[in-house]
């Protein structure tokens, strides 16, 4: 089975980057090791040098390939897909998105959906949806899926995700801020 392990690291970049251009999407590489048919996030790196716009983010290909050999040399990680958010929504793939990883053969995508919200949501898995969800402070309320283009090239998999991480994140929130666990 296909499943995806992102580390803190990438946890805090994917979320890092989609917080701080809240409004545009953000687009980024993901960096790590494949072992059978899983796949290891170490690192998520947001590209700096993007057009953005509230629909749309494109990078140019000279740029990613000397991010990509950057963080080769330096650390050694291949580039095993990207990741991008849609700010206020949709909470899935876009036609745009599904024909690039269609046409990409990127390896795998990772959707990072934010929206604005007033409350606090403690961070879980939902195995029906395969999606990471919780929120940012009480501000940003977020959900992760991630995607694969299956062996023929044409249908599109959604893959279960795993991320240690967020249970130390929530023990340390319930310390820091008890009252958001209040009900």
């Amino acid at each position: 089975m296909n499943k995806i392990i992102i580390s803190e690291e990438a946890f805090v970049m994917m979320l890092a980057g989609a917080a701080e251009v809240f409004d545009k999407e953000t687009y980024g590489m993901l960096l790590g090791k494949k072992r059978k048919k899983d796949f290891y996030i170490e690192y998520a790196v947001p590209h700096q040098s993007t057009i953005r716009t509230k629909n749309d983010v494109s990078v140019t290909k000279r740029s990613e390939k000397r991010l990509i050999e950057s963080i080769n040399f330096l650390k050694g990680y291949r580039y095993i897909g990207e990741f991008h958010s849609h700010p206020h929504g949709p909470n899935k793939l876009s036609k745009y998105d599904i024909n690039d990883i269609r046409e990409s053969g990127a390896g795998i995508s990772i959707l990072v959906s934010m929206e604005e919200t007033d409350h606090y949501k403690p961070w879980a898995y939902d195995r029906k949806d395969k999606s990471l969800s919780g929120t940012i402070d009480d501000n940003y309320l977020v959900s992760i899926k991630a995607y694969r283009c299956a062996d023929t090239g044409i249908r599109i998999m959604k893959l279960r995700l795993e991320c240690d991480f967020i249970k130390k994140l929530n023990k340390k929130v319930k310390k820091a801020r008890p009252a958001f666990f209040d009900s």
